[in-house]
């Protein structure tokens, strides 16, 4: 068994519990009797797990209910479209017109 691997910061460890906590905060190590990784708060283990915390700067909620609508009024306009021969038709000069401008803005840099 591996008792403590150390090559280098970060420093990874295999867990025997024959070693003292290293003094490295973010050192992960292999914890083999719960089957977790761990990273090091420098003064104990912490699992790493797969959930995520974040936080949401307040001033970009208008701009995701913006772009909520947006895909709303989209998938509405493709439904409408399979059974409006015209309104796919415009739709898809939308598409073309888009990818237009596109290779036009890529030959003017």
């Amino acid at each position: 068994m591996i008792r403590t691997t150390v090559y280098g910061y970060p420093l990874i460890y295999q867990n025997d519990n024959t070693y003292s906590l290293p003094n490295y905060t973010g050192t992960v190590q292999w914890n083999g009797n719960i089957k977790k990784f761990q990273v090091s708060t420098g003064s104990g283990w912490s699992d790493i797990d797969n959930s995520v915390t974040y936080n949401v700067d307040q001033r970009i909620l208008p701009v995701i209910d913006w772009v909520e609508k947006k895909m709303s009024e989209e998938k509405q306009l493709e439904e409408k479209a399979k059974n409006n021969p015209t309104l796919a038709a415009l739709l898809n000069q939308r598409k073309d017109i888009e990818e237009k401008i596109k290779t036009v803005e890529i030959l003017v840099r």
